[in-house]
């Protein structure tokens, strides 16, 4: 019996273990893509989601605007005068402020980020939506969030 040692690999081993690393690889590339991709859109939803529960918050600091109807009117589209932040202002001033400034933050923290407010009278609630563009495989899609806010009536707090 002869026996024959093996020196070293054969280029055709070579090649097949670097053809298993580079599709391994590009898996893995792959996904990290992937996990990139659903992190952002995942971020971009807690934009929003905190966009609304920011509105609520600022109408519920200014419930007299709320029973007056002065969040149910259109969001000013150039800054209201006064600012707010530096003079006193009446309840339908600061809702028109509390709008306006709002929407700046949509615009700002959003792609193409925009919000709505709409009001029930039937339910007695307002509907409070962020809507953005989200990038994804099949193109860009529109999303919202939406969130309704119904206040305790003032005598109850």
């Amino acid at each position: 019996m002869n026996q024959v040692k093996q020196r070293g690999v054969t280029m055709m081993e070579v090649l097949v273990t670097i053809l298993v690393g580079a599709v391994g690889l590009a898996g893995v590339m792959g996904m990290e893509a992937l996990a990139i991709k659903t992190n952002h859109q995942a971020y971009l939803r807690t934009q929003a989601i905190l966009q609304a529960q920011d509105l609520a918050d600022r109408m519920h600091a200014n419930l007299k605007g709320v029973d007056d109807g002065d969040y149910a009117t259109a969001i000013p589209t150039s800054q209201p005068s006064p600012n707010c932040l530096s003079a006193n202002c009446t309840p339908e001033q600061l809702a028109a402020f509390d709008k306006w400034e709002w929407q700046q933050a949509n615009e700002r923290l959003l792609p193409a980020g925009a919000g709505t407010i709409t009001y029930s009278s039937i339910e007695e609630a307002h509907t409070i939506t962020v809507a953005w563009k989200e990038e994804g495989n099949a193109g860009t899609a529109d999303k919202n969030f939406s969130f309704v806010y119904k206040p305790l009536p003032i005598y109850l707090l």
